[in-house]
């Protein structure tokens, strides 16, 4: 199984996703994609670090994934387009494009995604169809009624019912080298339910679409 972060827009929040994520989904290997290595940069403060290795190039990344066969995999996907992480989005069973509402230019960048996922379709000769997760948003908000009738037209978008938002005790935890459900001050937070909710979701449907 593999499951991807990704988005072309970079400050949507993929790396501290994947790394709360991973805490829960204990993937056997998480792939760093990313050119500032933030990923692996956050893995060194860990206590209990993450199996992570680095890919940069095509050819890295169609290794690991070889290397990793039947096992689970995470992939945190750079803030940009490049071949590699078209690869990534390729051969995920699920790929997760976290977005801010409240943010147009945001929306305006998951438009653009969807004309990557739509060429990533066409080269692959089969449908990619990448999942939406509102993430990081006011708390208070719960009309998406705009966004989700665009995800709704999309043909290579669908959206997760659960969403993330967000809460002081993200940074709280990742301030103490924790993932939210780690931490001892954080793992019974409502944040960390949340969480738990959304991997609960996650996992049933990269399971239909293994």
């Amino acid at each position: 199984m593999i499951i991807s972060v990704a988005h072309q827009k970079g400050g949507v929040g993929k790396t501290t996703l994947l790394y709360n994520l991973a805490a829960i989904i204990k993937p056997d290997l998480i792939i760093d994609l990313d050119p500032h290595d933030g990923l692996t940069i956050l893995n060194r403060l860990r206590d209990q670090q993450y199996n992570v290795a680095s890919a940069k190039t095509d050819k890295e990344l169609i290794g690991l994934i070889k290397e990793y066969q039947d096992k689970t995999v995470m992939i945190d996907c750079g803030g940009f387009d490049s071949g590699v992480n078209r690869i990534a989005v390729a051969a995920s069973n699920v790929t997760i494009v976290p977005i801010q509402y409240e943010s147009m230019t945001e929306r305006v960048g998951l438009n653009g995604y969807t004309k990557v996922l739509s060429e990533i379709s066409e080269n692959v000769n089969r449908d990619i169809t990448a999942h939406v997760l509102y993430y990081r948003q006011n708390s208070a908000r719960k009309d998406f009624s705009d966004t989700d009738s665009f995800i709704e037209r999309s043909k290579h978008l669908s959206k997760f019912t659960n969403v993330l938002p967000g809460r002081a005790e993200y940074n709280n935890a990742l301030n103490k080298h924790h993932a939210v459900v780690e931490h001892t001050t954080t793992r019974g937070s409502r944040a960390a339910r949340e969480l738990h909710a959304f991997v609960d979701e996650l996992l049933t449907i990269a399971s239909i679409d293994s």
